[in-house]
C-alpha cells in the first residue's frame, strides 16, 4: 500500500515490501522529523537498500533521508508532497533534496524514482535538487529517474549576495564522479 505521511504509523513504513534498511537508519518506533544540521528530515542517514516497489510516498512535508552514503540503493518509488510554501518558504542552512539532502560520500545508486514534491526555499547556498540537493563526495549514479515537482529557490538577503544551486534531479555537484542518465 502507499504511504500519506499524513497519518503514517510505523507499522505501514516497516510494510513496505523488499524494503531492508541500513544500520544507520533509526528503528521505525522512533520515526519522527529531526532536526539534522538546521532542516528537518525524516531519517538521518541511509546507506541501505530501499525498494520502493513502485510505491508512493505522499504528503511528504520534509526531506526523506538527510543523507544517502556508503552503499546505499534507492529505487522504484515515488514521492509526492510540497516543502515550504509561499506563504512560508522553508529557510535553508545546509542543501535540500526531496529524498536526500546531501551525498558526503560511498557509492550511492538511484534508479526509476519520480519526484513530484514540490520544493519552495529562500536564503539559499546551497545545493537545492528534486531528489538530492548535493554531492560533496562519494560516487553517485541517477538513472531512469525524473522531477516533475516544482524546484523555486530566491535570495531574499539583501546585505549580502548568495550563490544558488539548483536543479530538477540534482542541485549541486563539488566533485567529478557522478552519472546523471
Amino acid at each position: 500500500e502507499d504511504i500519506d505521511f499524513n497519518s503514517i504509523t510505523a507499522a505501514q513504513v516497516s510494510s513496505i515490501p523488499g524494503k531492508v534498511m541500513g544500520d544507520s537508519v533509526p528503528a521505525v518506533a522512533t520515526l519522527y522529523k529531526k532536526r539534522v544540521s538546521g532542516i528537518y528530515t525524516l531519517f538521518n542517514s541511509f546507506s541501505g537498500v530501499f525498494d520502493g516497489n513502485g510505491k508512493t510516498i505522499s504528503q511528504l512535508g520534509v526531506p526523506l533521508f538527510q543523507e544517502l552514503s556508503g552503499t546505499a540503493q534507492v529505487f522504484d518509488l515515488t514521492l509526492e508532497g510540497q516543502i515550504g510554501s509561499f506563504d512560508n518558504r522553508c529557510v535553508l542552512s545546509t542543501a535540500m533534496g526531496a529524498l536526500a539532502c546531501t551525498l558526503p560520500s560511498g557509492t550511492v545508486s538511484i534508479t526509476n524514482v519520480t519526484n513530484r514534491v514540490d520544493l519552495i526555499v529562500k536564503h539559499v547556498s546551497y545545493g537545492v535538487g528534486g531528489i538530492v540537493g548535493e554531492q560533496t563526495g562519494g560516487a553517485l549514479s541517477i538513472s531512469q529517474c525524473k522531477n516533475e515537482g516544482r524546484v523555486d529557490c530566491v535570495n531574499l538577503w539583501t546585505t549580502k549576495t548568495a550563490t544558488v544551486f539548483a536543479g530538477g534531479i540534482l542541485g549541486r555537484v563539488t566533485n567529478d564522479n557522478s552519472s546523471v542518465e
